[in-house]
């Protein structure tokens, strides 16, 4: 059988990745945005519809992808 405390130790680590994960993903969206308004603004040398279009991914990797993350990441009920 396994150790109650092994399994709980698990749980923990799953509970840790799962945390870096939205994290990493929220921290990956702003930079996405700054980027984008970046090259809305002219700072960087691109064409503005690529610059509109970081922003909304950026947007949608900030706010509505942890979203979607934390359902699938959430502990089933018992």
């Amino acid at each position: 059988m396994d150790n109650p405390r092994d399994e709980a130790e698990a749980v923990e680590a799953r509970a840790r990745r799962n945390h870096f994960m939205i994290a990493t993903n929220r921290l990956v969206g702003a930079v996405l945005i700054v980027l984008g308004m970046l090259i809305v603004a002219g700072r960087i040398d691109m064409q503005q519809s690529i610059g509109w279009l970081l922003v909304v991914f950026g947007i949608f990797d900030f706010f509505v992808f942890p979203l979607i993350l934390a359902r699938r990441y959430r502990t089933p009920p018992e």
